[in-house]
């Protein structure tokens, strides 16, 4: 059984949970019951008062519009799951979905800089184009870049932490079973970094990039999960 309050499993079998002393559901009353529905286990208990739902995407939609897009969607995708994922419940101060919110605007603010550093190249694209690719990763490797791209990726992951905790609290507020995080956050560490070493090695990028494609495909999947389900 889990609790209704935390979501964490209780397997003491008591009156109250042992992990955050809420009173839990009686087995086999309302919300005591567990139904399996693939990979996931959905618990039979209402949704704790004032949810508000969010809007379902299509995860195939959401990398189509951010090819168009150059990019910009991608972060549009980020801004408003999180918008709908903080008002699915009233949020404390120090939520993982308002770090997550805070921590969004300071990715923006690095890809910003990153990509002021990189558009610093195009004079001398123009005077050398044929050398383009070289004065590209010239500026991409140089000292002050990688600092950059180090505290850009350290940023990305510690939003990526509190982005998947989010979706994962917001799940059990919503009376679904808790999702595997564990799995999630190390597909999202691992494609953060293996992005980070693409700077350096073509094949690392390639990698990361399929890595975080399997995250974002689950993740957004489980947030469609909370507005269908909840």
């Amino acid at each position: 059984m889990f609790c209704p309050q935390c979501g964490k499993k209780d397997t003491e079998g008591g009156k109250f949970c042992a992990h955050c002393g809420s009173p839990l559901p009686a087995a086999g009353g309302p919300g005591g019951g567990v139904q399996r529905k693939g990979d996931h286990e959905t618990i039979h208990r209402p949704a704790q008062a004032g949810f508000t739902k969010g809007k379902a995407r299509n995860f195939w939609g959401f990398i189509g519009l951010s090819i168009v897009t150059l990019g910009i969607y991608f972060y549009y995708w980020y801004f408003i799951n999180i918008k709908e994922l903080r008002g699915a419940f009233p949020s404390r101060g120090n939520s993982p979905a308002e770090r997550a919110r805070i921590l969004y605007y300071a990715m923006i603010v690095m890809s910003i800089v990153t990509t002021a550093a990189i558009a610093g190249t195009v004079p001398d694209i123009i005077a050398d184009p044929e050398n383009a690719a070289v004065i590209l990763n010239d500026a991409r490797r140089s000292p002050g870049q990688t600092g950059i791209n180090i505290l850009s990726t350290a940023v990305y992951i510690a939003f990526l932490y509190y982005y998947t905790r989010t979706v994962s609290m917001v799940q059990s507020r919503a009376g679904l079973g808790p999702m595997k995080m564990k799995n999630l956050l190390a597909q999202a560490i691992t494609g953060a970094l293996l992005l980070f070493l693409g700077g350096y090695v073509d094949t690392a990028g390639l990698a990361g990039g399929i890595v975080m494609l399997v995250y974002l495909y689950s993740i957004q999947g489980e947030i469609n999960r909370i507005w269908i389900e909840g």
